[in-house]
């Protein structure tokens, strides 16, 4: 695998208080060389896909994006799923589908991965038609990441109708990483407009065009295998994130992110950050002197900066260069000092805690003295952000 010295680079994140860098356990005196990782998939909650979608952080504006209207059609409440990570249906000669996944655990000298697509669909337009007709298409996309994973869910659907053809299959074969397409996406920093958190650079066409010129250093293969039938015999498939439809959907808890050990003894404390820093006063040398050199670094014109070091903590430093802010990522193990933990019900928080202010009793996130938490389609915590009150 080529190796490759891991700059600081420039990517951009939404919302206040979201800010990027995990926390390590290395301790190095200089820059150290890092392989590239391809990302791991994994589902994410329907409900958090949806509230993922620019201006629908609110869940109460689910019914006005179109994927919620297509579902609607379809005979399905995507506000109120009826499996958490997977939706798939087939009536009326008309098959639906639609669940998102994300892209992890990701390290890479930039601050964007690939994604190309090659799409083959078949058709029979009778039963006693042998060879079916074949149509080919090629697409490539690329996303921004953040610590590693894809900034937001990248969400599949497929809403295909069997018009007055006896059977269709569709073949969507996938390849996901860090890689480059010349003249086109390379180098270090993202290389679009820069609110922009993903980009097509070839929607689907015939010509193979771009794909064959994405050059990956690492990369994660998967497919989406959809088929339907005039007899009423239907199959979405992916092996890799465990969909069967209708036969088996994957489990509930194959959403959730997998706890990394490494955090396991972290403890944050509200308004402060965790024991051996402290909010407002620690730099990045203390950072760097505690967890070795950062994966990745996000800066801004006001001199602030965020610092991944490639585990489960984000760091950010204000224009000052002292610590402001310390977020958790999906797999962080550690606790608060009041104990709550990623994974804990909404319950948990509320007999440990109280109601915030302001109560907002269902609310995507919970505001604290110093602490913040997130919820997921589980209701359960799945990010601590500790900041100064």
């Amino acid at each position: 695998m080529r190796r490759f010295v891991l700059r600081s680079i420039v990517f951009s994140w939404i919302g206040a208080l979201v800010l990027a860098s995990v926390s390590g356990t290395s301790r190095a005196e200089e820059p150290p060389d890092v392989e590239f990782v391809a990302p791991a998939l994994r589902l994410v909650h329907v409900v958090d896909g949806l509230r993922s979608q620019p201006k629908n952080r609110d869940l109460k504006r689910t019914k006005q994006t179109k994927i919620y209207q297509t579902a609607q059609a379809a005979g399905v409440d995507l506000a109120d799923p009826p499996h958490p990570l997977a939706v798939a249906g087939y009536e009326k000669g008309r098959l639906f589908y639609v669940f998102y996944k994300i892209a992890e655990r990701a390290v890479g000298d930039r601050p964007y991965v690939i994604q190309r697509m090659k799409k083959t669909e078949r058709t029979w337009a009778t039963a006693d038609q042998e060879e079916p007709e074949v149509r080919t298409t090629y697409q490539v996309e690329v996303f921004k990441t953040f610590a590693g994973a894809l900034k937001r869910a990248d969400q599949h659907h497929g809403s295909y109708g069997l018009r007055d053809d006896h059977r269709r299959e569709i073949l969507k074969e996938y390849e996901i990483g860090f890689g480059e397409i010349p003249g086109v996406c390379e180098g270090t920093d993202w290389p679009f407009e820069s609110g922009r958190l993903f980009e097509y650079v070839q929607t689907y066409q015939e010509a193979p065009g771009l794909y064959p010129q994405v050059r990956f250093f690492a990369s994660t293969p998967w497919s989406l295998d959809v088929r339907f039938a005039a007899d009423g015999t239907w199959a979405v498939r992916c092996a890799e994130l465990g969909i069967d439809a209708p036969k088996r959907l994957p489990d509930p808890e194959r959403g959730v992110p997998q706890a990394d050990p490494r955090s396991r003894d972290v403890v944050l404390v509200a308004g402060k950050g965790p024991d051996g820093l402290v909010l407002k006063k620690s730099t990045l040398e203390d950072l760097v002197k505690r967890y070795g050199w950062p994966v990745q670094t996000q800066t801004w014109s006001n001199g602030s900066a965020n610092h991944w070091f490639g585990e489960d903590l984000v760091f950010n430093l204000n224009g000052g260069g002292k610590l402001n802010t310390v977020l958790t990522l999906p797999t962080f193990s550690g606790r608060t000092q009041a104990g709550i933990r990623h994974g804990d019900p909404r319950h948990r928080v509320l007999e440990v805690l109280g109601l915030p202010r302001p109560a907002m009793t269902n609310a995507w996130t919970w505001t604290y003295e110093g602490v913040l938490f997130y919820f997921d389609g589980y209701d359960r915590v799945s990010r601590i952000v500790v900041f100064s009150p």
